[in-house]
């Protein structure tokens, strides 16, 4: 009887071993969440994501930033309601009309969202944000750089009122494309999403993408002294440079879904004044630490990089240089000119573009002036030099 006992409580054990067992292979087993289950899964919220964009340099007042300039902007996003009755082609994305307004919040998905950039220029917001899963809505996106907490938002436009002179302004949008395939999807939405998903490459071409472009104009100041001896190397120097009848400030229209007076994606000057061409002491390349005394550039035989402008693009450009002969310790004797450089209507001097200024100087105290056009787009549509004029 003793032996049989034994038998039976050793049966026990093992059988209670092997469930243990079998468990553990079940938990090992269990089958991890997908990242992107969404796409099949009707029931979960599909995220808002951005592929990366293009390449793009950066102006600053100590000179263009080139490479990963994209790297860790701050910049603000919105996603507004659009429609689109037209059936379009994969080739033609076709005119989108902005539907959005403040009185309809649906109609406004993203509203100034915070989003940084990537080495690659990607973009990620501080939050995760979900498409609506039951909407009628689709949207486009809006983005702009520098970020800035008091966005204008009206009844049926947005706009940011940004100071002039020192700071790049970038802008980008994006709409969706209409395919044959669906052609009741007219912008981005969850539905629209996921077709791109389940659509072999379709989501990296044609998913949400914003490219920056520069809205602004870049002068590149510049000087020499012509006909200079070895001994005279740094008689003449500059002492200040300034910009009339600029514009101090400008709007940014991020988005607009008037009918009449449409701004989207414009610059419009505000406020007409002086900008004092400043270089940055640190480095840095951003707005701290700039000042406008240029007399400790020695200036000689070679064009000596002062500082840049920033400016909004019009159709002319007034200089006011203070310039003289240096002793050392201070100017013993100043000029001030005006030299004005323009365009004939209707071309304007364009945004995305560099103009290197060069001031000629010599030991009359002569003042020359020169620009040329260099590319600075670097987005794929690269602006093509023109001669000095």
């Amino acid at each position: 009887m003793k032996n049989i006992n034994s038998v039976i409580m050793m049966g026990a054990l093992l059988l209670i071993a092997a469930g243990c067992s079998k468990s553990k292979v079940e938990v090992i087993n269990e089958p991890q969440p997908q990242e992107d289950a969404w796409v099949n899964d009707l029931s979960l919220p599909v995220p808002i994501e951005f592929s990366a964009p293009s390449a793009l340099s950066k102006a600053t007042p100590s000179g263009p930033v080139e490479g990963t300039v994209m790297d860790d902007l701050d910049i603000g996003i919105y996603a507004l309601a659009i429609t689109d009755g037209q059936p379009e082609t994969p080739s033609h994305s076709g005119p989108h009309t902005q539907i959005w307004n403040t009185s309809n919040a649906a109609s406004i998905l993203l509203r100034n969202e915070h989003a940084t950039t990537g080495t690659d220029g990607s973009i990620t917001l501080d939050e995760t944000k979900y498409y609506p899963i039951d909407s009628d809505n689709s949207y486009s996106f809006f983005g702009y750089y520098p970020y800035t907490e008091t966005a204008d938002i009206h009844t049926d436009y947005v706009r940011i009122l940004f100071n002039i002179g020192y700071t790049d302004i970038l802008y980008a949008a994006d709409h969706a494309q209409k395919f044959s395939a669906i052609q009741d999807l007219i912008g981005f939405n969850a539905e629209y999403i996921r077709w791109l998903k389940r659509t072999s490459n379709y989501y990296e071409l044609h998913g949400p993408k914003l490219d920056f472009k520069h809205m602004l104009t870049s002068l590149k100041i510049s000087a020499v002294i012509k006909n200079l001896g070895a001994e005279e190397q740094g008689n003449i120097r500059i002492g200040s440079v300034k910009l009339k009848y600029a514009y101090n400030d400008a709007y940014l229209y991020v988005a607009d879904s008037r009918s009449e007076g449409n701004l989207s994606g414009q610059i419009v000057g505000n406020r007409i004044g002086v900008i004092e061409l400043k270089k940055n002491t640190a480095g840095t390349g951003e707005a701290e630490n700039l000042v406008t005394d240029f007399s400790s550039v020695e200036l000689g035989s070679e064009n000596a990089y002062l500082s840049e402008f920033i400016v909004v693009p019009d159709q002319e450009y007034t200089f006011e240089v203070t310039f003289g002969i240096w002793d050392g310790e201070g100017f013993s004797s100043t000029v001030t000119k005006e030299y004005t450089i323009s365009k004939n209507e209707p071309d304007t001097f364009r945004a995305g573009t560099r103009y290197n200024v060069l001031f000629e100087l010599d030991q009359a105290l002569n003042l020359e002036l020169r620009y040329t056009l260099t590319n600075w787009v670097d987005n794929g549509t690269a602006i093509t030099p023109v001669p000095v004029e």
